[in-house]
């Protein structure tokens, strides 16, 4: 069974999810948020799509993805992945230039002891995040959250020597980032291509090829995932229809919600709802 992990809570320096997978056809559709994240494989291995860049994560290997920076995962083999997210509040003064950055967490001969230390450093925040009701721990949180920013920004970051580069790779950070939050606004609504580049006053043509060259898929794509990954939260936590479902968050219809929906998860929307169903009642037993 494939889970779709979904996070709305707000307000918070960071989040500690584990993803035990024992599927052979895995997918979490592409999706972005203001939040870093870091992704340690206990077990098995996963692809991850970054952007454009194609990654591969194996056991005990760490892999950051940066704000703002639209991702997917999908693994034909069972795997173990915990994911940390950290609020972009906790950046300080780096909030701005942070999505701009670059960080490298693959292994090499001279970064060895630097990994060792950022693994530990989530797995306390993991272990920190099972305590409740102890005083002063936001104290020791603080301290991990910290020293992760500081082992990126002083042994992972990737030097970038070009300033005029550097300048107009954040820009258009900006730019995707502002195109994101509009699709994320309005994906209920009819969002075509031509009516979301002239938001931007570009062209249908120019916006076309940019949002692909900087997220790494075709602005339909991005907008249909966003309108599932919506639609999964209302189909599992909600008594909704099929029907409503698919047109509230923006589907043409239901069958359009239906065929996209099985592609990426495998069964049918009414016959996934029903094994949750099922795999809750057995739980509850």
């Amino acid at each position: 069974m494939v889970y779709q992990s979904i996070n709305y809570k707000v307000g918070q320096k960071y989040d500690i999810q584990l993803i035990h997978n024992n599927s052979t056809n895995y997918y979490a559709p592409s999706c972005w948020h203001n939040s870093i994240e870091l992704l340690l494989c206990y077990s098995g291995l996963a692809d991850v799509k970054i952007g454009s860049k194609e990654h591969q994560i194996n056991k005990d290997e760490i892999l950051f993805i940066n704000s703002t920076k639209a991702h997917s995962i999908k693994s034909n083999h069972p795997f173990v992945i915990l994911t940390l997210t950290i609020n972009k509040e906790c950046l300080g003064t780096y909030q701005e230039i942070f999505p701009s950055l670059e960080f490298n967490t693959e292994q090499t001969k001279d970064n060895f002891q630097d990994l060792i230390s950022l693994r530990c450093y989530i797995e306390e925040l993991r272990a920190l995040k099972q305590q409740t009701n102890i005083r002063g721990i936001e104290f020791r949180e603080n301290v991990c959250i910290n020293d992760i920013i500081y082992l990126l920004l002083t042994k992972m970051e990737i030097s970038n020597s070009n300033d005029n580069s550097f300048r107009k790779s954040k820009r258009f950070e900006e730019t995707i980032s502002n195109i994101m939050l509009y699709i994320e606004k309005n994906y209920e609504k009819p969002l075509t291509l031509e009516d979301t580049a002239k938001s931007f006053s570009y062209s249908t043509a120019y916006f076309s090829k940019f949002f692909r060259k900087h997220t790494g898929m075709s602005y339909t794509e991005y907008l249909t995932n966003a309108r599932l990954k919506h639609a999964y939260f209302d189909l599992i936590m909600t008594d909704l229809s099929i029907t409503k479902i698919a047109l509230k968050n923006g589907f043409a219809n239901s069958r359009a919600f239906s065929t996209y929906f099985k592609r990426v998860y495998g069964n049918n929307p009414q016959e996934y709802r029903n094994i949750i169903q099922s795999e809750k009642r057995t739980s509850n037993q």
